[in-house]
């Protein structure tokens, strides 16, 4: 699989004829470093690919620390078919920001991984845990498993500890796109402590042409990065991201292929923007709206696809 095949989840559409001021943290404004440690409740719950809750599978849950993946348990699920976790993290401050009138203590993601493992299926899932917001909150993960044909069912085992890197890399990611007019000033904001999500993707057996959504990693800004554009013109805009990726090929005695993005502390590594020609003819819809000449408006980003 080509890294190109590795696809953004955090590409954001943005069309306005006015001065764009773009951020995704409002007015972080200073960088701290901590050390303390919290303690998370995390449920993990199989389901088969009709949503039916798998009793009786064994779960693997990792989370990324120190831009490796590191096994923070094993268990099965009961009657309930809930695998529970509770593990301790450390809390990583990166910006104080002013959220709805209230000072906000803005950490960085944890990226957890679960893996689900059967006789005759298999699932994988990712997803970030923030303690900015989910902090005494349980997290809730959902693992879609797929069944095995035949000749790949799967032996139980343990061990699951390490993983078998095979490639890594770094890639521009396109995190951003928006369109300017004539006589047009536009700036884009991605203060330290903002997020931007990459999905990830993973296959079983190894080799197998069939990829599955594997849900997504979470990276954290560690620095701000911006830009202003003065007096533009009818162009399309896309900013890119220089993340890390990372190819995998097992982990421990379980074969099974997953490509992703690695959160780094030093991110972003580096961005480019893109210039394209644009005809400059108005979108209209509910995510759209002008701004006419001599006006400003800033947007909040809070998601993208």
């Amino acid at each position: 699989m080509d890294s190109s095949q590795l696809l953004s989840a955090a590409l954001i559409f943005i069309v306005a004829l006015l001065p764009l001021e773009l951020t995704a943290i409002s007015n972080a404004y200073s960088s701290y470093s901590e050390n303390p440690y919290f303690s998370q409740e995390i449920y993990v719950v199989p389901e088969d690919e009709n949503g039916r809750v798998l009793r009786g599978a064994h779960v693997y849950l990792y989370a990324m620390l120190g831009g490796k993946w590191v096994l923070l348990g094993e268990r099965s699920t009961g009657a309930l078919g809930i695998a529970s976790f509770r593990p301790s993290f450390p809390l990583d401050l990166k910006a104080i920001a002013d959220f709805d009138g209230r000072r906000l203590n803005v950490y960085g993601s944890i990226n957890l991984m679960a893996i689900v493992q059967g006789k005759d299926y298999i699932g994988l899932y990712t997803i970030p845990l923030d303690p900015t917001f989910e902090l005494g909150s349980p997290k809730i993960i959902e693992v879609k498993a797929y069944p095995i044909s035949s000749e790949n069912l799967l032996q139980q085992s343990h061990g699951y500890s390490y993983e078998r890197v095979l490639n890594e890399w770094y890639q521009y990611t396109p995190v951003l796109r928006y369109s300017t007019y004539h006589n047009i000033s536009a700036e884009w904001v991605y203060p330290v402590g903002s997020k931007v999500r990459v999905q990830t993707l993973w296959a079983y057996p190894p080799g197998s042409s069939v990829w599955r959504d594997g849900g997504y990693v979470e990276i954290t800004m560690d620095c701000t990065t911006s830009t202003w554009l003065p007096d533009t013109g009818p162009y399309i805009w896309t900013l890119e991201f220089y993340f890390k990726y990372r190819h995998s090929i097992e982990y421990g005695s379980l074969n099974i292929e997953y490509l992703y993005a690695v959160d780094t502390s030093d991110d972003p590594k580096s961005e480019r923007i893109i210039k394209e020609d644009w005809l400059g003819t108005p979108v209209s819809g509910q995510y759209y709206r002008d701004v006419w000449q001599g006006d400003s408006e800033k947007f909040n980003v809070t998601g993208g696809y």
